[in-house]
């Protein structure tokens, strides 16, 4: 059997197992299995990586239930939170699975995801169609402004790999190049707390790519509004993301109008709108964290928003 099919097929098992002790149905029989299958994922070098940090602390279902009884309250929210949790993992082994590369080649799953390159700048890219064996192929150009990441990501993206991978572009990746790209001051200043917390520029730590396009349409947003399009709400780029144990970050840095609408002189809550966002991007297996430009404002806040996003990232 392909051993990338394998680890799926256990890593499959050991998710429906965790499902199982979430909502209260699993048998006692379930503890065993769980105990022998995590200790032979923990120990994959395959997967290892990846796999979702309570695993590895949790040895026992009993101590997964409580870790999982504290974190949410209502059955759904447990189910989600296991399906995003595992959702990059099995999306790893599954395209590996196919034995068309072997799990070593993680940069190819990062072509899978974006194979038109992921751009990122302030500036819109521009997308070409180029000639490829007798075909076409899609790819967003460099420019001086504008970045465009396209292999080499996976499992962990550094800064030292960002500029290895635009080297002889168009755009260098300088420090105060990433600066401007930011859009906002709370952005700048939420980007060069976490650069200066964690030596960002020196040490092995994830990369926060600014204002990264996600998502591109030719059109403008107000077209796709007056043609009732079913995009012309989405995010199409987000404020940075970052590349991580083989998972991907999208950091939003909130002013009000992400979460409420300004009617006349007041601003009224927008909860769908900003619910449907963060579901849209967790769909699309973003893993998602928040920060609001008030908690930025009050600098009191900034060290504990800089651990909670470095456990969430798990670095």
């Amino acid at each position: 059997m392909n051993s990338a099919r394998d680890s799926l097929i256990k890593v499959e098992r050991l998710k429906n197992i965790l499902v199982s002790r979430a909502v209260g149905q699993s048998a006692e029989a379930d503890n065993d299995e769980y105990v022998d299958l995590r200790r032979e994922l923990v120990a994959n070098s395959q997967v290892q990586a990846s796999i979702p940090s309570f695993v590895v602390s949790c040895r026992t279902l009993s101590e997964f239930w409580n870790f999982i009884k504290i974190k949410f309250s209502h059955y759904q929210e447990r189910r989600d939170y296991l399906k995003e949790q595992f959702e990059p993992l099995l999306n790893l082994l599954e395209f590996d699975s196919t034995g068309l590369e072997t799990a070593s080649s993680s940069g190819d799953l990062f072509k899978r995801q974006f194979p038109a390159g992921l751009p990122f700048g302030l500036s819109k890219p521009n997308l070409a169609f180029v000639p490829e064996q007798g075909s076409q192929k899609a790819v967003f150009e460099d420019g001086p402004d504008v970045g465009v990441i396209r292999e080499k990501v996976y499992p962990d993206f550094t800064y030292e790999l960002l500029q290895s991978g635009l080297s002889g572009r168009p755009f260098t990746p300088s420090v105060p190049a990433l600066i401007r790209m930011c859009q906002t001051e709370r952005e700048k200043s939420f980007f060069l707390s976490y650069a200066s917390n964690y030596s960002m520029w020196s040490q092995k730590v994830p990369i926060l790519i600014p204002q990264a396009w996600i998502q591109w349409h030719s059109k403008t947003k107000a077209n796709l509004r007056s043609e009732a399009s079913s995009y012309a709400d989405d995010l199409y780029r987000v404020d940075f993301v970052a590349f991580w144990k083989q998972k991907r970050f999208a950091i939003l840095v909130d002013d009000i109008s992400h979460y409420a609408k300004q009617v006349s002189a007041r601003w009224d809550a927008d909860e769908e709108a900003y619910s449907k966002q963060d579901r849209k991007l967790r769909k699309e297996g973003w893993q998602v964290f928040r920060v609001s430009n008030w908690e930025i404002r009050k600098e009191t806040f900034i060290p504990e928003i800089l651990a909670d996003l470095r456990e969430y990232i798990g670095f």
